[in-house]
């Protein structure tokens, strides 16, 4: 073989190896390119501790990578003992004036666990806590404070429980120009308090006062009268005689000053409970017998404290949601007589079986027939059945 083909053969060899390699190369770019893009756009498996910028303390309090701790959720917690059907009411009250809010109950000096764990899960933007230090003790507030510590916590309270229904119905009335209605109830009489709350609740036009045990107004709500006394326009009595005597309802007009200022005054009262719940449920559904379209009934037993306060919030979110009363093994004739006038299309039970019983149930299916959807919550107790409400609504 000559020189030049020699030369020549090598100078092929030597161009194989490049194109090879060159070749190899791009292969091997490639397939890196292919992974580095899975890598980057696939974020959903990434789980590596690199790109998660949270960290969870043992306390369960999610905190940013500079320690801060999270924006809470916009939702509103109202705290109440649950014994107490005085901040019960108050409660219910504040609650429904403030969109999304929702009412719990804590004992005297201990946090349910059920409300921590609620509050930890939740974060709410604000807590308010109904009642003075007797009602809730400042340890509650601490534990609740521990357990939500981006939330914005405050107490309402007053010196009694005329005070702290005063200071609420402040709260809720604000700087209003006029047409307020003002409910009275006795803030000794559980069931009154209960449906003097139901009428008021979710419109900024009405609050709730109340009078004494021994038939006197107090100066706290004689004073609420007289701050809002030119935007007075009906002031009504929840409850009968024996309730609000009728010299009490004497002076609850001179106080207001109702006919110079042209205020009506009227009585809702039953011959018992249910009869008085009842009757306020119709006032507020009006002249609608026989009809269904979103007729809602939320039905508590009466002596049942704790249950009312939920069922006024609930029904405060839906226009045409009302609270009736019930016995535990009995469905009262003026709360049956409510259902065949009104044939609700939804009727939900607040409270277990232990409170409600399953006969009532049963009888209000068979009153209302195959059209009205029955349904219920309840827990194991009171503070576990108004978590069972918060978590359904928020």
């Amino acid at each position: 073989m000559s020189s030049e083909e020699n030369n020549e053969n090598e100078k092929n060899n030597k161009s194989g190896v490049i194109i090879a390699i060159i070749v190899a190369v791009l292969l091997v770019g490639a397939v890196v390119a292919i992974i580095v893009g899975r890598n980057t756009t696939d974020t959903d498996t990434d789980t590596s501790p690199d790109t998660d910028t949270s960290t969870e303390d043992s306390g369960g309090t999610v905190t940013g990578e500079d320690g801060a701790l999270p924006a809470p959720a916009a939702t509103f917690f109202v705290i109440a003992n649950g014994q107490n059907a005085a901040d019960v009411g108050a409660a219910s009250l504040l609650a429904a004036s403030i969109p999304g809010a929702v009412v719990l109950y804590t004992a005297a000096d201990d946090l349910p666990l059920e409300v921590e764990a609620l509050l930890r899960e939740t974060l709410p933007a604000s807590v308010i806590v109904v009642g003075g230090s007797s009602s809730v003790t400042d340890d509650v507030l601490a534990e609740i404070r521990d357990a939500s510590p981006a939330s914005e916590i405050s107490r309402t309270s007053g010196d009694n429980r005329a005070a702290t229904a005063a200071n609420v119905a402040r709260r809720i009335l604000g700087d209003i120009d006029g047409g307020v209605t003002l409910v009275v109830a006795n803030g000794w009489s559980a069931p009154d308090i209960g449906a003097a709350a139901a009428l008021a609740s979710g419109n900024g036009l009405r609050a709730v006062i109340y009078t004494g045990n021994d038939n006197e107004l107090p100066e706290e709500s004689a004073a609420l009268i007289r701050d809002y006394e030119q935007q007075l326009q009906q002031i009504v009595l929840v409850g009968g005689e024996k309730a609000i005597s009728d010299e009490l309802e004497s002076q609850i007009a001179d106080v207001a000053h109702a006919d110079e200022n042209n205020v009506g005054i009227s009585r809702l009262s039953g011959r018992d409970r249910a009869a008085t719940a009842a009757l306020v449920a119709r006032r507020l559904l009006g002249d609608q017998a026989g009809n269904t379209v979103g007729v809602k009934l939320i039905i508590v037993d009466g002596s049942s404290t704790a249950d009312f306060g939920v069922a006024v919030t609930l029904a405060a979110a839906d226009s045409k949601a009302v609270v009736a009363y019930t016995d535990t093994d009995s469905l009262p004739e003026d709360t049956a007589a409510l259902i065949r006038d009104h044939l609700p299309a939804e009727v939900l039970i607040i409270g277990g079986t232990s409170v409600v019983s399953v006969e009532v149930e049963q009888a209000i299916i068979g009153l209302g027939g195959e059209q009205v959807d029955v349904w219920r919550i309840g827990g194991a107790d009171r503070v576990e059945t108004a978590a069972q409400v918060a978590r359904s609504v928020l």
